[in-house]
């Protein structure tokens, strides 16, 4: 737990309501995955709407985006995820009452990631319509599910009786977390994640928090995410603007991040 002493680490911009104040390495990891899912899913569901006026430009391009921006991500943190999950479950006699619905959860949300990544694929080679109603149709599932999926892994991994929490104390959560960075997560998953990660921090963690998070990660990974990844991410994340060229000012002030 942190003392009153310590310098805050966390902001109030927290937008999860089961972890709204980590309290530990294992809270804090949460997050660091799941913020960014969530602003992001704040992003696609002003798409619900605005995809459906017909405009094959801004199909074509909101494909694209989330292709490459937003799919990919969710894609490599939710099978990361699946990774430490899989590894803590198995210590826990409590593995039949939460395994296999979160495996179908996440079975659940893959299945639309996967649809809108193939519609991406395939879009110049289909009809316009029939790309726009498979889209739709797939962002509307998606956004849902991926809540419900993140808000029950949260509730599961701090769960007093069967989660996390229970299994590891403060030392062990610690090994696991290096282990988990050193052994499975590779260089890509973190040209993949970072920039999104640490962007994302900036808002719901202070400056402290931030630096502290920094701090762990080697000399070699902030020089790759500084000098290049970050800025390709910023560049491509960008096309979020691109695509509310024709949405007036004021309704576009925030790319659904810091609120």
């Amino acid at each position: 737990m942190m003392t009153p002493s310590e310098e805050a680490k966390y902001t109030d911009k927290v937008l999860s309501e089961i972890v709204p104040a980590p309290s530990d390495l294992l809270e804090e990891w949460l997050l660091l995955l799941h913020e960014p899912i969530r602003r992001q899913l704040k992003q696609l569901r002003r798409f619900t709407t605005l995809l459906r006026e017909g405009k094959k430009w801004r199909l074509e391009q909101f494909l694209q985006w989330f292709s490459e921006s937003v799919g990919v991500f969710m894609d490599r943190a939710l099978a990361l995820e699946k990774v430490l999950f899989d590894t803590w479950m198995s210590c826990t006699p409590l593995t039949t009452l939460y395994k296999q619905p979160y495996r179908d959860r996440y079975n659940d949300v893959l299945e639309r990631l996967t649809k809108l990544m193939d519609a991406a694929k395939r879009f110049r080679q289909r009809p316009f319509e029939e790309s726009l109603t498979e889209t739709c149709e797939a962002l509307d599932l998606l956004i849902p599910y991926t809540e419900k999926h993140i808000d029950e892994m949260e509730k599961l991994s701090i769960d007093p009786v069967g989660g996390a929490k229970c299994l590891y104390s403060l030392s062990d959560q610690e090994f696991l977390m290096k282990e988990y960075l050193h052994k499975w997560m590779k260089l890509e998953d973190a040209r993949i994640l970072l920039p999104a990660v640490l962007d994302t921090a900036g808002y719901w963690m202070t400056a402290h928090g931030v630096n502290v998070l920094r701090s762990r990660m080697t000399s070699y990974t902030l020089f790759m995410n500084d000098c290049f990844w970050a800025p390709a991410y910023r560049k491509k994340n960008g096309r979020y603007y691109d695509l509310l060229a024709d949405v007036p000012k004021e309704a576009k002030s925030c790319w659904g991040l810091c609120c």
